[in-house]
C-alpha cells in the first residue's frame, strides 16, 4: 500500500514534467527545438567583419583631419637606423597614430608607424645602392585620427644615409717607359774599370 509521502512525491514529480504523463517527453522534444531553433539563429547571425585599423594603408578618411604635426627634427643616425621626434597634432576624434612617410621620385610610401602618444621613435631606412656612397631620404609625418581621417603632411626633413661597403674601382693600368744610357769605357792595362747604365722610369700621363 503507498504511504502519503509516495503520492505527495508522485505529484511533485508530474508538476515537475508539466503535470501529465509523457510531460517529461513533451519538455524534452521542446528541449530539441529549442536548440535546433538557437542553432538555426547563430548561421543567420554571423559576426559583423572587422572594423578596419585607421593606420592601415587604403583606410577610408571621414570627419575632420587632424591638424599638422611638428616638421620631424633629426635625433640621432646610426649606419641606417635614424631617431626623429617631432611636435603632436591635435584632433577632436583623438589620435589614432603617427606615420612616418617617404617622398622619392614624386612617389609617397609610408616607412614607419608610431602609437597615438608618440612625439619620436627610431626606424631603419634603406642602404644606397652598392658602389654609391651615399643616400638620401626625405621624410614628413602625418597624424590619423580615430576615424581614418589623415592629416596635412607635416614639414620634411632629409637624412643622409651613408653606404657601409665602399667599392673601390680597380685603378687602371699604368704604362712605364723607362730609358737605357750607355756608355763606351776603354782602358789600358790592369786598371779596373766599371759599365754602368742608369735607367728611368715615370707613369704614363
Amino acid at each position: 500500500m503507498r504511504s502519503a509521502a509516495d503520492e505527495i512525491e508522485d505529484g511533485d514529480e508530474r508538476l515537475a514534467d508539466g503535470g501529465a504523463p509523457g510531460g517529461r517527453r513533451a519538455r524534452r522534444a521542446g528541449g530539441g527545438r529549442d536548440r535546433a531553433g538557437a542553432a538555426a539563429y547563430a548561421l543567420t547571425t554571423a559576426p559583423p567583419p572587422p572594423t578596419p585599423i585607421p593606420c592601415e594603408p587604403g583606410t577610408p578618411s571621414a570627419g575632420t583631419p587632424p591638424t599638422a604635426p611638428g616638421t620631424p627634427e633629426i635625433v640621432s643616425v646610426l649606419l641606417n637606423s635614424v631617431s626623429l621626434r617631432w611636435a603632436a597634432a591635435t584632433d577632436e576624434d583623438g589620435i589614432a597614430c603617427y606615420r612616418v612617410m617617404e617622398t622619392r621620385d614624386g612617389v609617397t610610401f609610408g616607412v614607419a608607424t608610431f602609437g597615438p602618444d608618440a612625439t619620436g621613435g627610431a626606424f631603419a631606412l634603406g642602404w644606397a645602392p652598392s658602389g654609391v656612397a651615399y643616400v638620401d631620404h626625405e621624410l614628413h609625418v602625418v597624424a590619423v585620427d580615430t576615424q581614418g581621417a589623415v592629416s596635412p603632411a607635416s614639414g620634411s626633413v632629409t637624412v643622409r644615409i651613408y653606404n657601409d661597403v665602399i667599392t673601390t674601382p680597380s685603378p687602371s693600368p699604368r704604362t712605364i717607359n723607362c730609358r737605357v744610357d750607355y756608355r763606351q769605357v776603354t782602358w789600358t792595362g790592369a786598371v779596373p774599370t766599371r759599365c754602368s747604365g742608369d735607367s728611368t722610369a715615370s707613369p704614363a700621363p
